[in-house]
């Protein structure tokens, strides 16, 4: 019940976010006037909000029905793969992830700042899709293990 209700409010979260940066910008949403995403997050964002909410209506579905929490796990798996690759696919073929509004042109000190948080946004996504990648094969190690073991109901680890 817990995982519904987190998830629900995760879905709200992120639909909120366009509208409502301050949720995850904090103070720093002021900065949305000098700098702002730059167009390959659109369709990650959305593609994303769409996998949450489906797993989030898996998982309302599974508090009613006993066969779905027997597959959830693989569907578990399915949507972590999901994601590792869009992350991939969407995120990691650019290196441009900030662009400047034309406030921010005006502006010598966010000129040079975009450059360098656009490094810094390469290099984080490319470790973190090393690890979801990790991540992912690690997981589905662990549901061919339990397999293995004779353990014919997959319990999800949370």
């Amino acid at each position: 019940m817990f995982e519904v209700i987190a998830s629900g409010l995760g879905v709200l979260w992120l639909l909120a976010l366009p509208s409502l940066p301050f949720l995850m910008l904090g103070p720093a949403d002021n900065l949305l006037r000098y700098m702002q995403p730059a167009p390959v997050w659109h369709p990650f964002y959305w593609t994303f909000v769409a996998i949450l909410a489906s797993q989030w209506v898996i998982e309302i579905i599974g508090l009613f029905s006993a066969s779905l929490r027997r597959v959830r796990p693989l569907l578990g798996i399915a949507a972590q793969g999901l994601v590792a690759v869009l992350f991939c696919f969407l995120l990691l073929r650019t290196n441009e992830y900030v662009v400047l509004t034309e406030a921010g042109r005006e502006l010598q000190k966010y000129q040079t700042a975009v450059p360098q948080i656009n490094a810094g946004l390469a290099a984080a996504f490319k470790v973190t899709a090393v690890v979801m990648v990790l991540g992912f094969f690690i997981r589905i190690g662990e549901f061919v293990w339990k397999r293995m073991q004779g353990n014919p109901v997959m319990v999800e680890k949370h």
